[in-house]
């Protein structure tokens, strides 16, 4: 079997962030980690070729990258591909997403993807793609590359139905409907006397586990620490004119307000479409505390960030708010911004 490799700019051997615009590029034979596992196949595949992008060419080209990758996959004459190991990079994974889902709905290519089910692409494309589980880090390299060999071997046995690869992968969060001989009123109270009594019981309605994020150590010398506003109330210029959604946000905006001591009614709203906006509205200060942080700002040791980030936390998925999390939180550190407030509903 034919295999093609996607990789990003570090994995390919291209180069770290000073090669993160690198365009998609495609070339004969492994590269990288795609030496190992050619070796790992042991003749029952063969990497015949490596495709690669770099992180930032791609998040921030997505629509021109994906034409060219479309073109580059087919002329490669793969037949299956396969994406990272990603681990927890979330650029890296984002783009092994989309790449294997172009693979599977345009050239009907099956293709699976090797990373961290922390990785923000998993909610996003497991349904779709299937995903090989892999530790976090590159610590664990070596297991990984073994897993994508045998679950690469496990699909060509299962006659392309990944019944074999299921130990390896990471469940694809779809819920079917069956018909159980017990009633669920019946099951439940199974569950809970399970539950008191000591015995193995699982839910038959996961819940999703949320991130616990501790907060740094503030470290600043020999100047006063730089504090940002953020939100996700929905705070935006009066008539929201970039259209920021009122719920399922995928976008997020900065305002300046370097000039401003408050936030005037006149000139902003707030669109959140989970709460009642409108004391808010009445005084935008409530949802961003701009007014307050200008009264401390000349004794409270600190100094303001020249714009106030928004976005809307109502009904979000969590792919999206890591994404919009991570985005804004780089945005943050490359500016040398110390602390944040951010306020939630």
């Amino acid at each position: 079997m034919k295999v093609v490799h996607y990789l990003n700019q570090f994995f390919a051997g291209i180069g770290g962030e000073e090669a993160a615009d690198h365009a998609p590029e495609y070339r004969e034979g492994p590269l990288g980690p795609g030496v190992r596992l050619d070796e790992l196949f042991g003749g029952s595949a063969e990497v015949v070729g490596t495709l690669l992008a770099g992180d930032n060419y791609f998040s921030m080209n997505q629509a021109a990258a994906m034409e060219v990758i479309e073109g580059l996959l087919r002329a490669s004459g793969g037949e299956f591909l396969i994406a990272g190991p990603a681990f927890n990079a979330g650029r890296y994974g984002l783009a092994c997403g989309e790449v294997c889902s172009l693979a599977v709905d345009r050239l009907g290519m099956p293709a699976f993807i090797a990373m961290s089910e922390n990785n923000p692409a998993v909610e996003l494309h497991r349904a779709k793609v299937p995903i090989l589980r892999t530790s976090e880090s590159t610590s664990g390299m070596g297991q990984a590359l073994e897993d994508m060999a045998a679950g690469t071997r496990a699909y060509q046995g299962s006659d392309g139905d990944w019944s074999d690869a299921a130990p390896l992968l990471i469940s694809r969060g779809i819920r079917l409907n069956e018909v159980s001989p017990s009633r669920g009123s019946t099951r439940a109270i199974d569950l809970l006397l399970s539950k008191i009594e000591g015995r193995p019981y699982s839910t038959e309605w996961p819940l999703p586990e949320y991130d616990i994020v501790q907060p740094s150590d503030l470290e600043v010398t020999n100047s006063q620490p730089l504090l940002a506003l953020v939100t996700e109330g929905g705070l935006v210029p009066t008539g929201n004119p970039e259209r920021l959604n009122s719920g399922r946000a995928d976008r997020w905006f900065r305002y300046p307000v370097q000039s401003m001591d408050r936030l005037l009614s006149e000139e902003f709203d707030i669109i959140h479409g989970g709460i009642d906006t409108t004391p808010s509205n009445e005084n935008p200060n409530r949802m961003v505390p701009l007014d307050t942080a200008r009264e401390l700002e000349p004794n409270g040791g600190f100094s303001l960030h020249e714009h106030v980030y928004s976005t809307t936390g109502n009904q979000g998925s969590m792919p999206a708010m890591r994404k919009i999390g991570d985005e804004i939180a780089a945005e943050l550190h490359n500016e040398g911004v110390h602390a944040v407030i951010a306020t939630s509903t």
